[in-house]
């Protein structure tokens, strides 16, 4: 399931963020910020690991969930996040603060409908933000609604278990 909009939307957040200047972040610090990795335990035994690392796949029913950090610091990104609002193609299931293994971030879960010669299925995020030293953890689930049941609370556990990969 490799829902466009649902990818075109992260990478519009991710510009939001670079475009606008940080106080007391360099260029390379930035630069530094996306080339962080990430390990999580799997949701269940079905996912395999993803090829270029930070992430699960579950093969059968294309549900991925990977890791990123934007070089933002979190009061900003969920400033900017709460903004969110249903729109077309797009409805916010879900908004709200929540604390994983001791950590306060927020939680989004969006509804994306079917897109015009694409996949027809309709897809959900999961979408969990925290802070991690300067910047802003980015914990993001895709997968098809008929999985949400199944799925949800073994994301959020997942979700629990993310840590950088020290280098």
């Amino acid at each position: 399931m490799k829902h466009p909009v649902h990818s075109c939307w992260l990478c519009g957040i991710a510009l939001l963020w670079c475009a606008q200047p940080l106080p007391a972040q360099s260029d390379a610090d930035m630069a530094d910020v996306f080339n962080w990795k990430f390990e999580m335990a799997a949701p269940d035994s079905f996912f395999v690991p993803l090829e270029e690392g930070s992430g699960w796949e579950e093969p059968a029913t294309t549900a991925k969930v990977v890791c990123m950090a934007m070089p933002a610091p979190f009061e900003r990104t969920v400033q900017d996040l709460e903004a969110l609002q249903t729109e077309e193609g797009q409805t916010v299931l879900e908004k709200h603060t929540l604390e994983l293994e001791g950590v306060q971030g927020m939680l989004f879960l969006l509804e994306f409908s079917p897109v015009a010669g694409n996949d027809p299925e309709i897809a959900y995020s999961l979408m969990f933000v925290r802070p991690l030293q300067n910047a802003t953890l980015i914990i993001n689930a895709q997968y098809p609604k008929p999985e949400h049941e199944r799925l949800y609370a073994k994301l959020l556990a997942a979700f629990a278990t993310v840590r950088k990969k020290e280098e």
